[in-house]
């Protein structure tokens, strides 16, 4: 098992003979543990405080004092945050550490956003940007503008928000910053990202992680590589390959003694059993991460839990325990003061009350929601409000209430639907005034030429401008007659791409449909074997029936592939042989963990080749699960497929017994059926375990963007 990334720090610690030196290991660890364990980060940077003071050490004592700050705010303790915070500020400036400084104003700035004192907030905010911006620093400046976006968003200043936000996105972002917004899902970002795009990126590199923390021994990447994956699948909603990455994480943070890391992988594995419907597995997995958020002092999390739960519990239908876990949230963020959090859950009972016609328990959960929204001037969170409570009124009877509110959702909908029509028309004008303004002056510059020319000679001016007025009559009706014919092919080639795009789309919809259909009948067809296979004995054909079902989702993960992604006629192999491995794996493996090593070509090939290689896959790794890693307690499988001369050549290692001399099994049958039909060619060896090579040829590739 892999060392603690603080193990070396703390043999460094011990042997430090520098006082100095010893704060500044402290700060790294203190640093560090913001990942894993807030009361160890706390401790790290009170002694941290302790002996800078001690040793009369400015810079040691700021830095421990924004740390301390920074946990405090992400614990929820925020007036402990700011008086950290603000003491740190007044040493970071007798420092000149404008960029300290920069980042305390932005988490003081987020403190106020989470307790909904958004005047505060945004002055911090912009102070904090304005330092980032006179230091040019592209990521702090990224970060501060996204906040400011939030706060402008939430006051309903949709302009300013979109402008912060758009600022945010130009300016260069790291890794985590783009992996973060991604996980968000917040509208405004599924604008700018395509989430299928974004996660072909990021899905291989995070696996690579994998396998080198593997061989390294480096669990701590493993895991956290294996979260991030499960965190895209669950984005695609790709639900069953989320869980599967979240469980390994999961596993691996539990084994690591990673508390905190381990309740949010539970957390994230009781979200993915509900969109399953395994309603007690997903209660079971939320019972376990409420104790460990609570020991952890994981406070917006323990929020975000009662939030998960009760609309799990709405989903199932229990709305009387759904009420019960809304109102232990609603205590929860009453007790840190976060108005936001509470106006949420008053809009949530609101809801439920609604559900149970229990109208009078539903306005007034409503009313509340709505008073708590205007005095925190929260645009978002009022509109939420009145449209429970026009809702609850319409379904009360009270009609005179209904028509009220509704007016009033109404006006706040065309404000917001406003706001970019009104920048749009205000940029309109601008233009049109400047071109009449342009006009105007080249009219009055053409006039004092003509004048200054008569004072010279005026028979001159006359013959000269006879000529010149000529020419430019004669050159501006070839281009204006030149400019109508041009600008009326234009509008006809546009009418023709246009048309031609609309087409297009449409038939790339269709297609996508056709796969999804495709994908869902096969799914059928599965579950049609499923009940054919429960009702038999006979264990014969039960095995044929299980083994057809499987080979049927290979067809089945193909056609899903192609409908959540932009081509619709062409797989990424690099990336549907590891998912269609994963499943199986999943599925059929009880045992030790399989070791599985890719190296496979990035061409993407058309759907008949896909078939043929996924169902030779297919049947070579049912093969090695069964017969290879059934009593291997390292079992390992490498997949290479690439190109030479001839075709694609596929090959598969194993470290299992090796395969018999005569196999005549159906699995056998159907790869030398492909292999006979593709032109191909079967080589292999029992040499220190199973090896086969397959060439097949006729296979059209197309090199990826």
């Amino acid at each position: 098992m892999a060392n603690n990334p603080t193990d070396s720090l703390k043999t460094t610690l011990r042997f430090a003979k520098n006082d100095t030196i010893k704060v500044e290991i402290l700060l790294q660890l203190a640093e560090i543990q913001q990942e894993y364990s807030y009361r160890d980060c706390v401790s790290y940077a009170k002694n941290a405080l302790d002996l800078s003071r001690d040793l009369g050490f400015p810079e040691g004592e700021a830095k421990a004092l924004r740390i301390l700050g920074t946990v405090n705010w992400a614990s929820s303790n925020y007036g402990t945050s700011r008086n950290y915070l603000d003491e740190a500020i007044q040493i970071f400036d007798n420092l000149e550490d404008n960029y300290n400084q920069g980042r305390c104003y932005n988490t003081i700035g987020l403190s106020f956003y989470y307790q909904a004192s958004y005047p505060i907030a945004i002055e911090n905010l912009t102070h904090s940007l304005e330092i980032f911006t006179v230091l040019k620093d592209s990521a702090q400046i990224a970060r501060v503008s996204n906040n400011l976006a939030l706060v402008y968003e939430a006051t309903g200043k949709f302009e300013l928000a979109n402008k912060f936000f758009i600022s945010g996105l130009n300016h260069k972002l790291s890794y985590r910053a783009i992996y973060d917004q991604f996980l968000t899902g917040a509208k405004r970002q599924e604008r700018i990202y395509k989430n299928e795009r974004t996660a072909n990126v990021f899905i291989p590199e995070l696996r690579a992680n994998m396998q080198t923390g593997s061989e390294e021994g480096d669990f701590y990447k493993v895991a956290a590589s294996a979260s991030k994956i499960g965190a895209f699948y669950s984005m695609l909603s790709m639900t069953d390959s989320a869980l599967h990455y979240l469980l390994k994480a999961g596993s691996f943070y539990d084994s690591l003694n990673e508390p905190a890391k381990y309740a949010l992988e539970l957390l994230d594995i009781a979200k993915c059993y509900s969109k399953l419907g395994q309603n007690k597995k997903a209660e079971e997995y939320f019972d376990l991460a409420l104790p460990i958020l609570i020991e952890e002092q994981m406070n917006p999390t323990v929020g975000s839990w009662h939030n998960h739960l009760g609309n799990h519990l709405v989903g199932i239908g229990d709305h009387r325990k759904a009420i019960r876990v809304f109102q232990s949230g609603l205590t929860h963020s009453d007790s840190l003061g976060h108005l936001a959090s509470s106006v949420r859950y008053y809009r949530l009972l609101s809801g439920i009350y609604y559900l149970l016609s229990e109208f009078t328990n539903a306005i007034e959960h409503g009313q509340i929601a709505l008073e708590i929204a205007d005095s925190i001037g929260s645009f978002t969170q009022r509109k939420e409000a009145i449209e429970k409570l026009y809702l609850a009124y319409r379904a009360s009877g009270d009609l005179a209430n209904a028509i009220k509110y509704q007016d009033e959702l109404h006006r706040m909908n065309q404000l917001k639907e406003s706001a970019s029509t009104q920048r749009a028309s205000q940029e309109f004008e601008a233009k049109f005034e400047h071109q009449i303004q342009a006009q105007q002056i080249d009219a009055l510059t053409k006039e004092n030429q003509l004048k200054d020319s008569r004072l010279n000679t005026q028979l001159m001016v006359i013959y000269f401008s006879i000529l010149f007025i000529t020419t430019v009559v004669i050159f501006f009706l070839i281009l204006r007659n030149r400019h109508k014919k041009t600008r009326l092919l234009n509008q006809k080639v546009t009418k023709q791409n246009d048309a031609l795009a609309a087409k297009n789309s449409e038939n790339e919809l269709l297609i996508k449909e056709i796969h999804h259909r495709v994908k869902n009948n096969l799914q059928i067809v599965s579950s049609i074997l499923g009940l054919q296979q429960r009702r038999t004995e006979n264990k014969e054909t039960k095995s044929a029936l299980d083994n057809t079902k499987s080979r049927v989702g290979v067809m089945g993960l193909i056609h899903e592939h192609l409908y959540k992604t932009d081509d619709i006629a062409l797989v990424s192999l690099d990336q549907y042989v590891p998912d269609l491995v994963d499943r199986l794996c999943s599925s059929l493996h009880d045992g030790n963990e399989i070791n599985v090593e890719y190296d496979i070509l990035s061409e993407k090939i058309d759907l008949d080749a896909t078939i043929y290689i996924g169902l030779i896959t297919h049947e070579v790794v049912v093969n090695a699960i069964k017969y290879a890693f059934s009593n291997n307690p390292n079992p390992y499988l490498r997949i290479e497929i690439h190109l030479n001369k001839e075709g694609v050549v596929i090959n598969f290692t194993d470290n299992g017994p090796g395969m018999q001399e005569s196999m005549d099994g159906f699995g056998w049958t159907i790869i030398q059926s492909i292999v006979k039909n593709m032109e191909g060619t079967i080589d292999r060896s029992n040499s220190d375990g199973f090896d086969l090579t397959i060439m097949l040829k006729n296979i059209s590739l197309v090199k990826s963007d």
